[in-house]
């Protein structure tokens, strides 16, 4: 009996040691709304892990718990960023800041007080200059791929547009540059989204006077769109909105303009037309064209986009270059004007122009009205002798002039646009130094 009891308990050993476990029962699973706070989650029903709307950052209010066991910070509310300058509060969101009184921009940070750190005295620099032996005028844009911009300069020797990226060090390079060829003679090139895809695409207008669209695929391939119609010695002038995401090229010679659009060219006459510009004079968030005569005695305005003749404004001359921009932030366009060896502004009235400020401007060959300095306010760019000016708009018709030396030479393009990706317009001058040899200086913008 003794050795029996012996081996039962050695049989039960052994099967302890090697067939058989005890298995405890899993936990449960974390279940929101138990109470309890589990991994993953920040708060359960009334626990809050004594977290409140202060010790999350806010200043007052209440803090609850989601259905997802997650902070609702819905309750709470911080002073700062209300819109409202409270006490010890110097501004809030854009109340209480006031304008640089140099140049550049100042703005209100998170803790309610003016940080003037993008308010500075220098207001460019010169980066690498790009000499290629087969250039021609450019343009700035980011095409795709989006991301590092491109210097986009018609190269009419080598039927081709060249695409020169950006390099923090190098500036543009010729290292890396793509090349869109499709055996057109390309004289002038500029960018636009023509498609309505979001992405860029480039208008040209060739040795013929025809125009062209090379239309972005995706990735680095683009693919012609031939346009044609226009005439000899058409040149082109900008970019228009064309309602939603699309966008027109304009183009001008031969008593009339012309839009580049999916379709095709559409032609409208202006007899007699000087000079052609384009900006929203309308106060439709539209591009409209803006015809001047031969003389500089009427200006006509056709509203986009349909483009309808508006009736006529008048101006005392005919410029040699005209950009327009709301100067004075009424919410119509405003015109500036290089007339002889000055720059002229002047404003629109509804019914004329106005002359407001004259600023002397030798050998003075582009004007542009841009926010250069990221206030909120167009500023006037334009070129004169071997200098990029900047005159910075400070409202009321009072503007502070800023400028930098491009060096000397026969200019062929004088392109703005952010080069280097850091939210500014930066400035390409493309000079011709031989038969097809071309020198692009950059200015570089500091106002970020």
């Amino acid at each position: 009996m003794a050795l029996r009891s012996l081996l039962l308990l050695a049989l039960l050993a052994s099967c302890r040691d090697g067939l058989t476990r005890r298995v405890d029962p899993p936990p449960p699973a974390p279940r929101c709304g138990d109470g309890t706070i589990d991994d993953g989650e920040e708060c359960d029903g009334s626990n809050l892990a004594d977290q409140t709307c202060l010790t999350l950052g806010f200043e007052a209010g209440q803090l609850t718990c989601a259905e997802d066991c997650r902070f609702a910070r819905t309750l709470c509310t911080k002073r700062c960023g209300n819109g409202v300058i409270d006490p010890n509060e110097v501004c809030d969101g854009v109340l209480g800041v006031p304008a640089c009184t140099t140049y550049g921009s100042s703005h209100c940070g998170d803790d309610c007080r003016v940080d003037t750190t993008n308010c500075i005295t220098q207001a460019f620099e010169a980066a690498p200059e790009l000499t290629t032996t087969n250039g021609g005028p450019a343009v700035i844009a980011d095409l795709p791929p989006v991301g590092v911009p491109d210097l986009v300069m018609a190269v009419p020797s080598r039927n081709r547009v060249e695409l020169f990226g950006w390099n923090t060090v190098q500036g543009f390079s010729g290292a890396t540059s793509r090349k869109l060829s499709f055996q057109r003679t390309p004289l002038a090139c500029l960018a636009g989204d023509f498609s309505g895809d979001g992405n860029l695409d480039v208008a040209t207008v060739n040795d013929t006077g025809a125009f062209d669209t090379y239309v972005a695929q995706g990735g680095t391939t683009f693919a012609l769109r031939e346009l044609d119609g226009g005439c000899a010695g058409a040149r082109l002038l900008g970019v228009v909105k064309a309602g939603g995401q699309r966008e027109l090229a304009v183009a001008w010679g031969c008593d009339a303009f012309f839009t580049l659009e999916t379709a095709g060219v559409r032609r409208f006459d202006a007899p007699d037309a000087g000079l052609v510009a384009v900006g929203d004079f309308t106060r439709d968030g539209l591009g409209d064209v803006l015809v001047i005569d031969g003389l500089g005695e009427t200006v006509t305005i056709f509203p986009g986009p349909g483009f309808e003749r508006d009736a006529g404004l008048s101006l005392s001359a005919l410029p040699a270059s005209v950009a327009v921009g709301d100067l004075d932030g009424d919410g119509d366009a405003d015109l500036a004007a290089v007339l002889g060896s000055d720059v002229k502004l002047y404003e629109n009235l509804g019914g004329a122009f106005a002359e407001k400020a004259t600023f002397a401007a030798p050998r003075a060959q582009a004007v542009e009205v841009r926010d250069f300095d990221l206030d909120g306010v167009p500023d006037v760019f334009f070129t004169a002798g071997d200098d990029v000016v900047v005159r910075r708009n400070r409202g009321q018709w009072a503007f502070s002039e800023f400028k930098q030396s491009a060096g000397a030479g026969t200019r062929l393009s004088v392109a703005t646009g952010d080069v280097d990706a850091d939210g500014d317009l930066d400035v390409a001058v493309t000079f011709s130094t031989g038969q097809d040899t071309t020198r692009t200086a950059v200015v570089r913008n500091r106002a970020r």
